[in-house]
């Protein structure tokens, strides 16, 4: 034998053993990409339940690790984990946080529960074969659910529904499995038509405009049809009862110190939520306030070092907040500061390479932040970007974007990229997107455009992974517009249901539900709304709920652990507020 051969024969392979503890080491040292990495390798070689399940397991620590912004990928990750492994426990030789062991107890007590609040989808991760099939996920469940019922196959039908279950994660596909139900009881004769009623009304209750989720034939199609004429008649309220339900879901919870619009809101890893500069009357704000959900009240912290508005506020994995760039009487500034709820002060973090304002700033998997774009202090349109290194507290640059832009939004994908999305440039409205790649610091081309360029819209993260853009201005007219883009496939699904009013500058959330939450903002008048519309990604429709107290633009809107949404701020026609609201799924 050669030499070569015999060195070649004499390199280790990789084993589940290695993977695993280099993934481990790498969590220690906080090196969270590089082990989010060593953790896919592990995942590749893991065999059997119980190493599938560690797999898991680690995933939930560094994505936890992370920050409350992979709250609801780590929270899966561990119900993945104790789903396959009921006694999983946490490493006992790995340093781990109290809030990281929290998320784990939480998981835990969901799990034994029966319960998921906060959930996402689990696409990314994936999931061992049961009872004979390859299921990675509810995706792969569905799929399974299809084939059986086009071979008639019912019997294997009712199983897989069943198995299908420990994969729900959202109302989305909790829905789904219950129509099926009620397609698979329907098929199966009349002795089972009450079951299949059953299983329609619950369904239709949640979503009413629901359709099967598969080709059934004509009687299926009249059961559900003659069910969702019963709960339509159900759920009509007569108007008086409307009038005085009319503020059900919205409460006032205080004010803050200072009226102010431009300002940022983070929800801290304490549940408590820093509200930071921003502008009033009088001037940029160096002010900071904290909102406690457990009393409904607003405090002072300390005051930023530099009063600034139109700046970017981001939770890092430290649970410290970057609060970056933005303007104040002196011009565009590049200096950044953070802010430690440990011990409620400030302190400078360095200054960003360009001085920024209406940039946007998205938090990587690895721990560091990317910002991008904006308009520096010579009012020139941006298409540079740069990153934040929490670790070494160092600013370095990275590839530049396509296109200048300002207003634009930027939406990070689980696959790691980064999605943006519109905004202005010195050409005009933008109608295009580019993808981020944080290992080459690269940005591409997204193929196909919007239906016209657009800026001040907003754009989130769907439970299916998918990202739903909706409304901006096109520079004639606020628009009602909304948009789907497909990582998975990289294509637009333009032409779904629109708004019912024109909305620029207003707030978006993705409630615990998976429903989308659309409060406020502006129309081409520049009057302020107080209405609120909710987007079903099941019905691919939007419901108008209550008015706000208050109309407003410009503020913000923060999903509070206990599913509420805080709106802070804005503006009504010139006056900056102070005021607060609460909605209430």
């Amino acid at each position: 034998m050669n030499a070569p051969a015999a060195q070649a024969q004499a390199q280790p392979q990789a084993t589940f053993e290695s993977a695993i503890n280099e993934s481990r080491q790498l969590f220690e040292t906080k090196e969270y990409d590089q082990a989010l990495k060593s953790l896919g390798q592990a995942r590749e070689l893991a065999k059997g339940e119980q190493q599938i399940a560690t797999v898991a397991l680690y995933e939930g620590l560094v994505l936890a690790s992370l920050g409350y912004q992979h709250q609801a990928r780590a929270a899966a990750a561990f119900r993945k984990a104790l789903f396959l492994s009921p006694r999983a426990k946490l490493p006992t030789k790995t340093s781990i946080s109290p809030e990281v062991e929290r998320e784990f107890e939480q998981a835990q007590a969901d799990v034994n529960a029966g319960t998921y609040p906060r959930e996402s989808s689990m696409q990314d991760f994936s999931v061992p074969p049961i009872r004979g099939h390859v299921q990675k996920n509810f995706g792969n469940a569905k799929d399974e659910l299809d084939r059986c019922i086009e071979n008639r196959e019912y019997d294997a039908c009712f199983k897989n529904v069943e198995e299908a279950k420990p994969f729900v994660r959202h109302d989305e596909q909790r829905v789904t499995l219950t129509l099926y139900e009620g397609v698979l009881n329907a098929i199966t004769g009349e002795h089972e038509k009450a079951r299949a009623t059953q299983a329609f009304r619950e369904a239709l209750k949640l979503f009413p405009d629901i359709k099967t989720p598969v080709v059934s034939s004509p009687p299926v199609g009249r059961v559900l049809e003659q069910e969702r004429i019963r709960v339509r008649k159900e759920l009509e309220t007569p108007a008086a009862t409307v009038a005085t339900n009319a503020q059900l879901h919205w409460v006032p919870t205080g004010s803050m110190v200072k009226g102010r619009e431009g300002h940022t809101a983070t929800l801290l890893n304490s549940g408590k939520v820093l509200v930071a500069g921003g502008v009033d009357s009088s001037g940029s704000l160096a002010e900071a306030e904290l909102y406690d959900p457990t009393t409904r009240t607003w405090s002072p912290t300390d005051t930023m070092k530099t009063g600034r508005h139109h700046h970017t506020a981001t939770l890092l994995p430290s649970g410290k907040v970057l609060v970056a760039g933005g303007e104040n009487e002196e011009g565009v500034l590049s200096s950044a500061e953070l802010y430690d709820p440990d011990t409620g002060t400030w302190e400078p973090a360095g200054n960003m390479l360009t001085s920024r304002q209406h940039h946007t700033a998205t938090a990587l998997l690895s721990g560091k932040v990317l910002f991008a774009g904006g308009e520096d202090a010579s009012d020139n349109k941006l298409a540079s970007a740069e990153v934040y290194d929490p670790a070494k507290g160092s600013w370095s640059s990275t590839g530049n974007m396509s296109s200048e832009r300002l207003y634009h939004e930027a939406v990070l994908l689980p696959s790691g990229e980064v999605f943006v999305v519109g905004g202005v440039s010195s050409n005009g409205n933008l109608a295009s997107a580019e993808l981020y790649a944080q290992d080459s610091g690269a940005w591409t081309p997204v193929p196909g455009e919007l239906s016209a360029g657009v800026f001040a819209h907003r754009a989130v993260l769907l439970h299916s992974n998918r990202v739903l853009l909706m409304g901006g201005d096109d520079g004639k007219t606020t628009q009602t517009i909304a948009v789907i883009y497909d990582p998975d496939t990289r294509a637009w699904t333009p032409g779904i249901s629109k708004m019912s009013i024109g909305r620029s500058a207003h707030s978006v959330t993705v409630l615990p539900s998976g429903a989308v939450l659309v409060v406020g903002g502006e129309g081409r008048n520049d009057q302020a709304a107080a209405s609120a519309e909710v987007y079903s990604p099941v019905s691919g429709t939007w419901t108008p709920t209550d008015n706000m107290a208050t109309p407003r633009t410009r503020h913000t809107a923060t999903l509070l652990r206990t599913g509420e949404v805080l709106i802070v701020g804005g503006r009504n026609g010139s006056t900056p507020l102070s005021s607060a609201e609460l909605y209430q799924p």
